[in-house]
């Protein structure tokens, strides 16, 4: 059993939506038009597959002719991230690329500034909106700093583990979802929005070719989305472990044993990190069982066999305590 993803929160469909509704146009019409439920806006704690999600955003910049997503005072044409991602596969390594990257959009628009810079061995990628209000739910923002380090990791081919995230804002209502955009240590109130890494990815080749990217580009913002690039916190090591095989490693122990803990020990790091083992494995089956119910092609009694349950009455019960709704209740709603 392999998950490639997490699902969205609600949150995120709302605040993309935001950019679009300041200019007139209703939040219902867009979902209904992106082939989302407008009921989404009324029920807060449904999550969708980030495929479902990406529709929303590739229809709201067809709508605008803005990547910016209305949320700055002046529009980014379509195009844009495509014309500068096809400068950058010409750059000889990462670090010209990014500093390709930043000179790019300087010139394209003074809505958004991207910066770069090397102290005592750590990079900082550094994105500064000029008009910040235009964007209070912090959305441009957290997607803009997702989009960029995972392109930077697709072009080296490496993940690039994040040594931290830090942000200018204080720890906003939907914080809990920072540790699966930025899988690393997070810093609030500081004098930048970035991302920080060791500075000697900035040495790493690039290797796409053009006509990869080609490939790419058509599957954005998805691609993104559902192949999450993780660091090397515990936490997200057994999320990851997890993902690729449930069906083996399911159980404490095993996992410790993977990583050559005891149970005990595994358990304690977990903790000191804000998780622990059942959150990670109830939250992959919850992802995983949104995405069957999405997908609408097996049976209740199927899904609760794939994810573990000997019985279809115990899945029911478990997914309406992660989500506060039974399956066909959420089918309905989302």
């Amino acid at each position: 059993m392999k998950i490639q993803h997490h699902t969205i929160a609600n949150h995120y469909v709302v605040a993309t939506l935001a950019g679009a509704v300041a200019q007139g146009y209703v939040a219902d019409d867009l979902l209904s038009q992106s082939g989302l439920s407008p009921q989404l806006l009324s029920h807060t704690d449904i999550r969708l597959p980030p495929t479902q999600y990406a529709r929303l955003v590739k229809h709201l910049w067809r709508l605008l002719d803005d990547e910016f997503l209305g949320l700055t005072a002046h529009r980014c044409p379509i195009g844009s991230f495509a014309l500068m991602a096809e400068l950058l596969i010409y750059s000889k390594t990462l670090g010209e690329a990014l500093q390709q990257c930043a000179r790019f959009y300087r010139l394209l628009t003074h809505d958004m500034l991207i910066g770069l810079e090397v102290k005592q061995g750590q990079a900082q990628l550094s994105l500064t909106l000029n008009q910040p209000n235009h964007d209070h739910q912090h959305f441009l923002l957290e997607f803009s700093l997702v989009m960029s380090s995972r392109l930077a990791s697709w072009l080296i081919r490496e993940r690039i583990p994040l040594q931290a995230a830090s942000f200018r804002h204080s720890p906003p209502a939907h914080v809990h979802e920072y540790p699966t955009l930025f899988p690393c240590t997070l810093l609030f109130e500081q004098s930048h929005d970035a991302l920080l890494f060791d500075a000697s990815w900035l040495d790493r080749p690039i290797v796409r070719q053009l006509s990869e990217l080609q490939a790419l580009l058509p599957t954005l913002p998805a691609a993104f989305l559902v192949k999450p690039v993780f660091h090397g916190s515990y936490t997200q090591r057994v999320r990851e472990l997890m993902q690729h095989d449930l069906d083996n490693f399911a159980e404490l122990e095993v996992v410790a044993q993977h990583f050559w803990l005891t149970g005990r020990t595994l358990r304690r790091k977990l903790i000191s990190e804000g998780s622990s083992f059942q959150a990670i494995k109830d939250a992959i089956r919850r992802d995983l069982a949104i995405d069957y119910l999405a997908q609408g092609k097996l049976s209740l009694q199927e899904i609760s066999l794939n994810l573990g349950f000997a019985e279809a009455s115990a899945f029911i019960r478990a997914f309406k305590q992660w989500t506060g709704y039974t399956p066909r209740a959420y089918q309905v709603r989302g």
